[in-house]
């Protein structure tokens, strides 16, 4: 297997040039993470160093450790502890951040408890995270936590992607009007979902049972 030192050697160069500051926080990270490969277990050390490239608030610095805590998670206990750690962090970036660490084949206890606690964090873009991190992961386990969320979100956006999750989970179906005027209509089955686009007038004329009952 490739070494993540290679992967990104010239994103390494790139940061050392533009960001140099930056740079050996994030080798710190790569080349711990392929040390915990290598060994199949992890250190404490291997994994601060990860977890604080992970908890920068950059996109370009959080998003390849972010990747490398949601590898971890899946195969190491330690792993988990640690995210479960950011997750509490009182930096909302952080706790951000940690919802993207969550592996799709991490412990489903360890999900669980992560993705709940985050549907009712007090920043709204955490809570949109953990909705959309939901639906991402076809956490069905949290169809009931939605549900009580769904009814006590008052940001507009967080609420919208609550809904569209619970949708997705639940089997339902969402229709969002577009800036072009045009009605997205999205339909979900347990399999996924399928969107079409259709006029406002049509809608409108139709109704929307009998756009629903054209899908497959």
């Amino acid at each position: 297997m490739k070494k993540a030192r290679d992967i990104y050697e010239s994103f390494l160069r790139e940061l050392r040039e533009q960001h140099p500051q930056t740079e050996p926080v994030m080798r710190a990270a790569i080349d711990a993470f392929d040390s915990i490969q290598a060994a199949k277990r992890t250190t404490e050390r291997q994994l601060q160093a990860i977890v604080e490239a992970a908890s920068d608030s950059r996109k370009m610095i959080f998003e390849i450790p972010v990747d490398f805590l949601d590898q971890l998670t899946e195969k190491h206990a330690e792993a988990c502890e640690a995210v479960s750690k950011m997750a509490v962090d009182k930096r909302s970036h952080i706790r951000f951040n940690a919802i993207m660490c969550i592996g799709k084949a991490a412990p489903l206890a360890f999900k669980l408890k992560l993705l709940r606690q985050g549907l009712h964090d007090k920043i709204s873009k955490v809570r949109q995270k953990s909705a959309d991190w939901t639906g991402r992961l076809c956490l069905r386990e949290l169809v009931p936590a939605l549900e009580v969320a769904v009814a006590m979100e008052k940001d507009a956006q967080t609420k919208a992607t609550m809904e569209y999750t619970l949708n997705s989970l639940k089997g339902g179906h969402t229709v969002k009007h577009e800036s072009d005027g045009t009605v997205a209509v999205t339909k979900f089955t347990l399999n996924g979902g399928e969107t079409r686009w259709f006029e406002k007038a049509e809608v409108d004329r139709r109704g929307i049972e009998a756009i629903l009952a054209e899908f497959a």
